[in-house]
């Protein structure tokens, strides 16, 4: 069996629905009857566009899925994504029966002054507590959730996955939100893996890793055979691992508020802004703020992340190009182990 239960742009949904999945599930595609239904014990509230708000959006998404869950057996192997979005920009509080924990929270006539790109720093606190309240939040629906697959008695064989797909900033850097500058508040995000306790982490869980080691992750704790097109590796092992991913670049892109790509090879951290042409150089391992931009001062340590980078970045768009002749002949370009000549 497989399950979606997402929230989706509609540009992007063309992109995960798929003739393969058993059901695909977004509440913006249900009608308000529907979505009633689903829970009948709440009052939902619409917004304009006659939409749920993102942490009721949330609950129906538990609540299908749990659905989901009861109607198979234990013994049937199955696969399910679930997009929660509570904790996304504006944050707004769950209502219903949710006491959020973390107070100021309120906005009220202080939500002229907020918007995605930027708000007066003296409210950072008060999006700082409706951030903690919403991943609060987050917490009861996954404890729902694991509520359910231990009824149904599918936990015990079931391995999940809690990850993010970006941070936030309170106006660390003197930014906001996400979409920008690729500081670590943004790109840094959490990873448990449940279910994974006959498995040894690779470099014991101290190497920098990233989502595009998933993929591998999953097909080694299923012992499953890893496929060329994924670019990432195995972060988990069956067996002790003999490789270490220390000398393994790490690639992160935005193309939205700003153009800006970055590469992590640690220690260093090196990111180039496209539009504005300017570079920062971070040594992590003494500067986790990114306080102190190193890239004018040890221009050798810039310069050769700087080409490792653009190297990679140049592969990918060749790939993706829109001349389909490299997809049908190549896997992806892969991420592989470099030299650390030029690094100080």
């Amino acid at each position: 069996k497989t399950g979606h239960f997402t929230e989706e742009w509609t540009s992007t949904r063309n992109f995960t629905t798929s003739d393969t999945l058993d059901l695909f599930f977004d509440p913006a595609l249900l009608s308000r009857a529907e979505i009633e239904q689903l829970l009948p014990e709440q009052k939902v509230v619409f917004d304009k566009a006659g939409l749920p708000s993102a942490s009721m959006s949330d609950r129906i998404k538990i609540k299908r899925m749990n659905q989901w869950f009861n109607s198979f057996g234990p013994d049937i192997p199955f696969f399910a994504s679930v997009y929660l979005l509570a904790s996304h920009y504006p944050f707004d509080p769950p209502g219903g029966d949710f006491v959020p924990p973390f107070e100021p929270y309120y906005l009220g006539d202080k939500s002229r002054y907020i918007s995605f790109l930027g708000y007066p720093k003296k409210y950072s606190q008060i999006m700082w507590n409706r951030y903690k309240n919403s991943l609060r939040f987050v917490d009861d629906c996954l404890r729902d959730l694991f509520s359910e697959l231990k009824k149904t008695g599918k936990l015990e064989d079931t391995i999940v996955i809690i990850t993010g797909d970006h941070g936030t900033l309170f106006h660390e850097h003197g930014l906001v939100n996400h979409a920008g500058y690729l500081y670590n508040e943004v790109i840094k995000v959490p990873l448990i893996i449940s279910g994974a306790s006959d498995t040894y982490p690779i470099d014991d869980g101290n190497s920098p890793v990233g989502h595009v080691d998933l993929g591998p992750t999953i097909l080694e704790m299923l012992g499953l055979p890893l496929h060329p097109n994924h670019q990432g590796v195995p972060i988990l092992y069956r067996d002790a691992p003999t490789t270490s991913l220390f000398n393994r670049p790490l690639y992160s892109t935005v193309q939205l508020v700003v153009q800006e790509d970055c590469v992590i090879l640690w220690p260093w951290k090196y990111c180039y802004n496209r539009r504005e042409q300017q570079d920062r150089l971070f040594d992590l391992s003494v500067d986790p703020a990114e306080s102190d931009n190193q890239a004018k001062s040890n221009q050798s340590t810039a310069k050769t992340l700087f080409e490792l980078l653009d190297s990679f970045r140049n592969r990918q768009l060749t790939y993706y190009s829109p001349d389909e002749s490299y997809r049908n002949e190549f896997y992806p370009p892969q991420v592989t182990t470099v030299q650390r000549e030029g690094l100080r």
